[in-house]
């Protein structure tokens, strides 16, 4: 095509600007954009704003603000965050997965009502990260499961667990949940630290780099705190993790400190970080 014609196509777009994905990053890009007066759609596959960090804030605000206060002020957050994006005049279209996005614009959407296509003259995609899954042995077994999985089903519906869960891995999210679940009544039969030992000395010559990050560095040190009093076990430098059971988890056994432990359990939560979200990103040929 001729870049008249690529012109004159772009300017009958639906619209200025579509951002894919309604987490933090997702929300501020739409709420900034429309703010500038573009024509903003939000695009997302949730139910509701919030993303991954910030599921179900508004709900959980509404009916169980005493839940929101307990866990913690990086999640409360969300909601100026939410109530921003509300106010700013961006349409939002919840319940919709975009599956394709071409180079002109052209973006590939799956709703309730069925596939179809919308356009835009600009898209940011800020599809986020996504929970690691490192596969152990035992890992098919009823009743293990991600750190992420539990985390939504206490965000969302308040599930905690009946029994005290083990968690497995390494991260921010496993203290953070952690903490969360401790601070909303529930209990954990242990934290297994997968972290090798070697990377806290790696990390010593970063520590400089923390200055402008004081504010997470101390919610950091409150997670531990508060796991710390609430007397959990915690395992350093975990690994040879498996899950034990006949039907479904009953045990999980490791090495730890130079001896093979075991922890009776029927719930095994596992954790190795996250990665980016880059599938739709890849699609669209992105570096």
């Amino acid at each position: 095509m001729s870049p008249g014609h690529d012109l004159a196509e772009h300017d009958l777009a639906d619209h200025d600007l579509a951002v894919v994905g309604a987490g933090p990053a997702g929300l501020a890009a739409a709420t900034c954009a429309a703010g500038l007066g573009l024509d903003v759609v939000l695009l997302d596959e949730q139910a509701a704003p919030g993303g991954r960090v910030y599921r179900n804030i508004e709900g959980l605000a509404e009916t169980r603000p005493c839940d929101l206060e307990a866990l913690w002020a990086r999640y409360r957050a969300g909601l100026s965050l939410t109530a921003s994006f509300r106010a700013s005049g961006a349409r939002y279209q919840p319940e919709t997965a975009v599956w394709m996005i071409e180079a002109d614009g052209t973006l590939g959407l799956r709703d309730a009502a069925g596939a179809s296509l919308l356009s835009a003259r600009r898209v940011v995609v800020a599809t986020g990260a996504m929970e690691r899954a490192v596969p152990i042995p035992g890992w098919t077994l009823p009743g293990v499961m991600t750190v992420g999985a539990a985390q939504t089903l206490l965000k969302a519906s308040a599930l905690v667990p009946e029994t005290p869960p083990v968690i497995a891995g390494s991260g921010p999210l496993v203290l953070l949940y952690a903490a969360q679940l401790l601070a909303i009544g529930g209990a954990i039969g242990g934290i297994l630290d997968t972290t090798p030992p070697g990377n806290r000395v790696k990390a010593l010559p970063r520590l400089p780099g923390l200055l402008g990050h004081l504010g997470a560095l101390r919610q950091g040190l409150g997670w531990q705190r508060a796991i710390e009093a609430a007397g959990v076990p915690v395992f350093k430098g975990a690994r040879e993790i498996e899950a034990m059971g006949d039907g479904r988890v009953e045990a999980v056994e490791f090495l730890s400190g130079g001896r093979r432990r075991r922890i009776e359990t029927r719930l095994l939560l596992l954790h190795e970080g996250v990665v980016p979200d880059h599938h739709l990103a890849m699609s669209a040929d992105c570096a």
